[in-house]
This record gives structure tokens, C-alpha cells and sequence, in this order.
């Protein structure tokens, strides 16, 4: 019914009596340790012996060092961009677009937050990685890849264009040639044999109606027995549609307007409709401001003037609208409309769905409960990274969560602010270098 603490374990030989068996059912145990060893004897439930007031004892309160722990304080401090600062002054901010589009805007330009600064027209283009060792017997050297090159970076490359010329150094040696199947710009030639090159994307987005039957010379209602394609896919150019049966070793090739997806195949009139589908994105200027400078296909810088403070954690992307202040969920009308709502007090779920409801841009707020946030969004906050949730306004909580009221600093700094036009981007990120969410008033 005891326990026996030995804190540095000694060179030990443990033996079993009566019914009492050890480690796999020995009867005899020997343990050479210097590390701490405990023996505890008091048994459990049924099996209990005597001293009964040790039994239900924890060894936290055993009196032995290495049991016993002492909580001491804790103090959280999660605001690492401080919120409850404001920064007055100028304000610059880089608009840029996910990869090479068209900016629309030039140094000068006067903007404000809905103004479309540029366009992303089609989706990612692809990256052809194309190797001049391929289909050759010995890797090229660096001066055979030099001499043997016939086009520079940035030229643009189309189906059944050589690109390099190796000629025969002798009788033993053979010739190389290499010729591009795809229609791409050039980006890299690199000394190892490989060329980068980018997909051209110059695509109408229109539809596109091809006569199948009339080119392959068959009847309208047999298209889709010789169509290498089916209605949804995807047509790469310079690829066979179709052969052509009135000169047996001709094919249908797509061309540039053959490029996108197969949306009709017509047997009544043998016709095939084909249209390259537009993935279209804008960058916005967020604030209001000028356009100080442009990077051709990249970003816009945008100069203004006014104040930024931050906020704790954020949900949603970017949003805008005029500052109104509203303390109570009831207080939520369809005059609302479009705004930023700031409340000085926690919210609950009930005010998130009455933002929905009445189409508002944002909510600023002290703190909202886990609990409550979870049932209005339908999960937890993604554990390093927010600003993608699917929710129709952007969400910004300048203390963080439980039931917290706002700061004075920013309460004050609202109610002055009232009927501005306000700025809100709700991205989070708190590993590999901290984002808070922002708030930009512009003056």
C-alpha cells in the first residue's frame, strides 16, 4: 500500500513473492539505472490493502520534486501588430495581378476603391518544357547546342518550326533536328539543351463554328463518328480533329480558333462549335488615391493619404464602403446596404446573418465567440491562414475572441470616422511572417 521514490534509481535487483510476478512473469528483475525510479505499491480498485488514505492520493501531492507542478503565471498577448495604434500619414500600397495580365491604369491616374487597375483575360498560361536531347543518342555538348540554335529568347515559336540543326560531323555521327509541335514564346534557352517556353494566349473567347463535315467531306450525321474529340473536351491547337477522307493521308488540324473546349457537335448541320473559355480576374484599387507607378503586365502602386490601424484576426478578402455604426444586430436595416458596420461591443451570430441578410460589406468588431462563429460559418478558423472563407462580407476583429470590448483608441477613432469611406482586407496570417487584417480610411 506504499510508494517508493528512489530519485537517482541505484544498481537494483527486484524479486517476487507469493503471487506477485514482474516483467513478463519473471521471478527475479535486476535494473543498473541512474535515472529516477518509482515504486508504486498502492494498489487499484478491489486490489487495494491497507493505508486507505494514501490510495486516493495523486503523486502531485506526494511531495516528491518531480511530481509536483507549479503552474505560476500565464499571460497571453496575441496582438502582434498592436492593434489599438493608428498610423496617420501617407499610404502605399502595390495592386498586383497572380501572374503576367494587362494593367489598365497609368502614373497620374486618379482611382478609387472598386477601379479596375488591371485584368488577368485567361486562366494561368502553360510552361512547355521542350529538351534537344530528346531522341538523341549523346547529349549534346554546350558548343553543339550554340551553334546548332536557331532561335533567341523571346521569339515566338510555331508548330513545324526547327529550332536547332545539328548537321552530321562525319559517317559515323548522324544529324539532329528538332521541331516544335506547339505555338509558345520563348522564355529561357539554357547551355543543357532545354528551351522554357510560354504558352501565347491571344484567344477571342468567342465561339467558334467549324464545318466538319464539309472539310472531311462527310455526311453531316456521321461528324461525330470520325470526331477524335467529344462534346466538353478540351481542343489543343495544331492537334487532328478529324480525317480527312477525300485525300486518305489529310487531316483536320486545329488552328488558332480550334483552341478551347468542344461545345456543340451539330449532325444536322456537321458542324462543330469550339470556344476558348475566359477565366477573367480584375485587381481593384482598394483605396481611393493616384497611381504613382506601373509595371507593364505586373502592378500598379497607389499613393493616398489617411489612416491604418490593424486588427487581431480576419475572415474574408477585401472589402469597401462607408463606415455607420451599429451596436446591435437589430439595429441592422437594408439601408445598410454596401457599408461597413462597426460595433464597439462583441457580436454574435445573429448579427453576422443579419449582415448577410442585408447585403453589407464588412463588420468591425471587438471579438465574437468561437462558438458563435462556427455556427454562422460551418467550421473552425484555418489554423495559419485566413482570408478565403466563403462568406459574402469581410469580417474584422480588433481584440479577438470571447467577449471583449473594443479598445478605446479605435473606439474613439470610429466614431470620428463615421460616414468615411473605409478600406478592409480580412487575409490572416500568422506563421512564416505575420499579415494582420487592415482598415485604410482614406481622407
Amino acid at each position: 500500500g506504499e510508494f517508493v521514490y528512489l530519485a537517482h534509481g541505484g544498481d537494483l535487483v527486484i524479486s517476487s513473492h507469493g503471487n506477485v510476478r514482474i516483467c513478463q512473469n519473471k521471478e527475479r528483475y535486476e535494473l543498473k539505472t541512474s535515472l529516477p525510479v518509482l515504486f508504486d505499491c498502492r494498489g487499484r480498485d478491489e486490489l487495494t490493502v491497507k493505508q486507505a488514505e494514501m490510495l486516493d492520493m495523486p503523486l502531485s501531492k506526494a511531495g516528491i520534486p518531480e511530481f509536483t507542478f507549479e503552474p505560476g503565471s500565464f499571460a497571453p498577448n496575441i496582438n502582434l501588430t498592436a492593434p489599438g495604434k493608428i498610423t496617420e500619414g501617407e499610404i502605399e500600397i502595390e495592386r498586383r495581378l497572380p501572374y503576367e495580365g494587362n494593367i489598365t491604369v497609368k502614373p497620374g491616374n486618379r482611382v478609387e476603391p472598386d477601379t479596375n487597375v488591371g485584368v488577368n483575360k485567361y486562366a494561368p498560361p502553360k510552361l512547355h518544357i521542350l529538351n534537344l536531347n530528346r531522341d538523341y543518342a549523346a547529349p549534346l555538348t554546350e558548343d553543339e547546342i550554340k551553334s546548332g540554335i536557331l532561335i533567341e529568347e523571346g521569339d515566338e515559336i510555331k508548330p513545324g518550326q526547327l529550332l536547332f540543326k545539328l548537321r552530321a560531323k562525319d559517317i559515323m555521327s548522324e544529324a539532329h533536328r528538332y521541331i516544335s509541335q506547339i505555338r509558345a514564346r520563348v522564355t529561357h534557352i539554357k547551355s543543357q539543351g532545354v528551351i522554357l517556353a510560354r504558352e501565347i494566349q491571344d484567344y477571342d473567347g468567342k465561339p467558334h463554328v467549324v464545318n466538319v463535315a464539309k472539310l472531311c467531306s462527310v455526311n453531316p450525321r456521321r461528324i461525330k463518328a470520325i470526331l477524335r474529340y467529344s462534346k466538353g473536351d478540351y481542343i489543343i491547337y495544331n492537334t487532328i480533329i478529324a480525317p480527312i477522307f477525300m485525300f486518305y493521308s489529310d487531316r483536320l488540324i486545329a488552328d488558332e480558333n480550334m483552341t478551347g473546349t468542344l461545345k456543340d457537335i451539330d449532325t444536322k448541320n456537321g458542324t462543330i462549335t469550339v470556344q476558348y473559355d475566359l477565366f477573367s480576374t480584375t485587381a481593384k484599387a482598394f483605396i481611393n488615391g493616384v497611381v504613382t507607378k506601373v509595371i507593364n503586365k505586373h502592378s500598379a502602386t497607389i499613393n493616398s493619404y489617411g489612416s491604418s490601424l490593424y486588427g487581431t484576426v480576419g475572415f474574408g478578402n477585401e472589402a469597401w464602403g462607408e463606415l455607420v455604426m451599429v451596436e446591435k444586430s437589430a439595429g441592422l436595416t437594408e439601408a445598410h446596404r454596401g457599408m461597413i458596420a462597426v460595433s464597439y461591443q462583441p457580436i454574435s451570430e445573429e448579427y453576422l446573418q443579419k449582415a448577410e441578410q442585408h447585403g453589407l460589406a464588412g463588420i468591425i468588431a471587438p471579438a465574437i465567440s468561437n462558438s458563435d462563429w462556427v455556427a454562422f460559418h460551418g467550421e473552425e478558423m484555418g489554423v495559419a491562414l485566413t482570408g478565403d472563407e466563403d462568406i459574402p462580407f469581410t469580417v474584422i476583429l480588433t481584440e479577438g475572441f470571447g467577449q471583449i470590448e473594443m479598445n478605446e483608441t479605435y473606439r474613439s477613432f470610429f466614431e470620428q470616422a463615421s460616414g468615411r469611406i473605409a478600406s478592409v482586407a480580412g487575409r490572416t496570417q500568422i506563421r512564416a511572417g505575420v499579415t494582420r487584417p487592415r482598415i485604410i480610411v482614406s481622407n
